[in-house]
């Protein structure tokens, strides 16, 4: 299950890392809604189309973490398609925490009295139970703060704060683009 989320995040690295401006000057801003973007990127003959929002709180500061990123992505046509690998990749969330992640700690993320497990992958987290991401996407467009805690390799507990301001209206946009 987990071998799923592998497919986007090489892009979403590729797009995240500041190492990749080069990469991340591809990506075509659409829209930006408050601290939400919308985003379309072809890569290896596909076209992946995202909203991101950088942190607006992190702890501890002194860890220096710059880049903060939640992520919703889709491919173009994935949501007009019978092939259940597209569906499966149509609005997954990641959320890079921008510092290597202990093994097998995962993160919680929270949001207005809802809690979500995830699974780490480098610097990245993942929903545990894919079941549940569609509740968490919804979570997201009906809440106000969504809160993400993980454990670094080195044992720092981090808290990331992102405002989900007009991100209903940034995957309504995503939508309109890429989800036909």
């Amino acid at each position: 299950m987990q071998a799923k989320y592998l497919l986007i995040f090489p892009v979403m690295l590729a797009l995240a890392l500041p190492a990749s401006k080069v990469q991340a000057e591809r990506a075509e801003l659409i829209d930006k809604i408050y601290s939400w973007s919308v985003n379309i990127h072809e890569f290896d003959g596909k076209t992946i189309c995202f909203v991101a929002s950088r942190a607006r709180k992190l702890e501890p500061r002194s860890l220096g973490r710059e880049y903060v990123r939640a992520y919703i992505s889709t491919f173009k046509g994935a949501g007009n398609t019978t092939s259940q690998d597209a569906k499966a990749r149509l609005r997954e969330v990641s959320i890079l925490v921008g510092s290597p992640l202990k093994s097998g700690a995962g993160a919680i993320v929270q949001i207005d009295g809802h809690k979500f497990k995830m699974f780490g992958d480098g610097q990245t987290v993942f929903i545990t139970d894919r079941t549940k991401e569609k509740a968490l996407v919804k979570a997201m467009q009906k809440g106000k703060v969504m809160i993400v805690k993980a454990e670094t390799e080195d044992g720092i507990s981090t808290r990331d704060e992102f405002s989900l301001k007009g991100i209903a209206k940034a995957l309504k946009k995503m939508k309109k683009v890429c989800e036909k």
